[in-house]
């Protein structure tokens, strides 16, 4: 009797796909499938778009007179994959141009050979409720060379190229089952972790001021989420509202106008763009203070 005999349950529907990329050296992932503030969501995939993946091996056939191959080396070879997006973030402008420098608010692209390094995981959830996570061990280099934009949104490719460790090594896979039973799928492991080792915000607080301003409105930025056209005197509950709105569902805003604002469990660095201020020196760069906790 063979051993595997067919099984239905065995082909498994995916209901969706999600990939994340890191640029951080080393982060982390919860085992209940949290993710810190270290890791950007890709964005929205097209419908029916596959998350690519290749291994390829390459092969030498070794002949023998009157045989024909007698023989076949193996050793490996590329191992690349590839999504497809329909979202321009952050993370996606941080791959697609990785040399950028910015001057007075205004980004110089530069057109050289320098590719993005990332974390990259690919999430996996299954029909049955199920969730695969893959996630590298060492960081793979990523490009975007398509950069069309048009009327109607359409996907573009990011490629990566995937490098393995000391070991070899390439990806990291843990199952989350439906049941809350979850499976590592790896001899040693280094990417998850306990859910609550992961830092989902950042613990110290951000200042920044716009004091002084008489009219106009400003745009305060956290992370990769912005709370755009606040009014000159916005209050704080405001602004807060309005980042919640745009994503971080985590951010606190407190202070006021005159005495400057603090941003609290930010889910990546603040800026503040002041440009539209007019009134008390404005416009003019906004300086945004971190301390930590």
């Amino acid at each position: 009797m063979a051993r595997n005999l067919r099984n239905p349950e065995n082909i498994a529907p995916l209901a969706d796909l999600l990939t994340y990329v890191s640029f951080a050296d080393d982060p982390k992932i919860g085992k209940d499938g949290s993710f810190g503030n270290d890791w950007y969501a890709l964005g929205i995939m097209p419908e029916d778009s596959k998350i690519g993946l290749t291994r390829s091996v390459e092969k030498n056939q070794i002949k023998g007179q009157g045989f024909g191959v007698v023989a076949v080396t193996t050793k490996p070879g590329e191992l690349t994959g590839s999504v497809e997006i329909l979202e321009h973030n952050k993370a996606v402008d941080m791959i697609a141009w990785p040399d950028t420098y910015e001057d007075d608010g205004v980004k110089i692209r530069v057109h050289s050979g320098k590719v993005a390094r990332v974390h990259v995981a690919h999430v996996f959830e299954d029909e049955n409720g199920a969730f695969r996570i893959y996630a590298t061990r060492e960081k793979a280099y990523a490009k975007m060379e398509n950069l069309e934009q048009g009327a109607d949104p359409a996907g573009r490719t990011i490629d990566f190229d995937y490098m393995p460790d000391a070991n070899r090594a390439v990806f990291d896979e843990y199952v989350i089952k439906p049941n809350g039973e979850e499976t590592t799928v790896d001899f040693a492991q280094i990417r998850f972790v306990d859910a609550g080792e992961i830092v989902m915000n950042d613990a110290g607080t951000y200042k920044a001021s716009v004091a002084g301003a008489t009219g106009g409105t400003w745009t305060l930025t956290v992370g990769g989420v912005s709370a755009k056209g606040l009014k000159h005197d916005a209050k704080a509950t405001d602004i807060q509202a309005a980042l919640r709105k745009a994503g971080d569902k985590d951010v606190e805003v407190t202070g006021d106008q005159a005495t400057g604002f603090t941003v609290a469990k930010a889910n990546g660095d603040v800026a503040v763009d002041a440009s539209k201020l007019t009134g008390g020196g404005f416009p003019k760069d906004v300086a945004v203070e971190h301390a930590d906790a």
